[in-house]
Formats: C-alpha cells, structure tokens, sequence
C-alpha cells in the first residue's frame, strides 16, 4: 500500500500524530506474478486497467493535532477525492 513502516508504526507510538485521507484512485496497475511455485521474486505484469482507492497520509509534530485536522479538511475540501 506504500506506507512508510517508520512512519505508521514509530511516529505514532512516540506521539506524533499521523492522519490518512482519500488522494484519488489510480488509472493503471502493476502486479509481480510468480513464474514457478518456488519463484520468491516473481515477474513484472502490467499495466492493467484498475481504480484503486490511494490515499495521501498527513503528519505532524507532537500536539499538533488541530492544525493537522484543518490541513486533511482542507485537502478533502479542495480534492473532493472521497466518494461515498
């Protein structure tokens, strides 16, 4: 899903605040499919046609909380990217 490990599981835990919101879908995916049952590193398919959910992920310093709220809002608000 291409979130950072540090970032989703050592920021939040030592307080800084971390807040994912919808960016939008992708047009195209690329996917590894293995060439045998014992192929570990499999082979590059694609592109294929997709509309998968992306989100964009805001973070912030210890207690900014509010100011990273009002910076989500203001890019759901401008994007319009969440559908219901």
């Amino acid at each position: 899903d291409g979130r950072s490990p540090l970032a989703f599981t050592f920021l939040p835990s030592q307080g800084f605040p971390a807040l994912s919101v919808p960016a939008g879908f992708t047009t195209v995916v690329y996917d590894r499919v293995r060439a045998t049952p014992e192929d570990t590193v499999g082979v590059l398919t694609g592109p294929i046609p997709a509309a998968l959910p992306v989100n964009i992920d805001f973070l912030g310093i210890p207690f900014s909380e509010e100011t990273l709220f009002k910076i989500a809002a203001a890019y759901e608000r401008a994007t319009r990217a969440r559908v219901s």
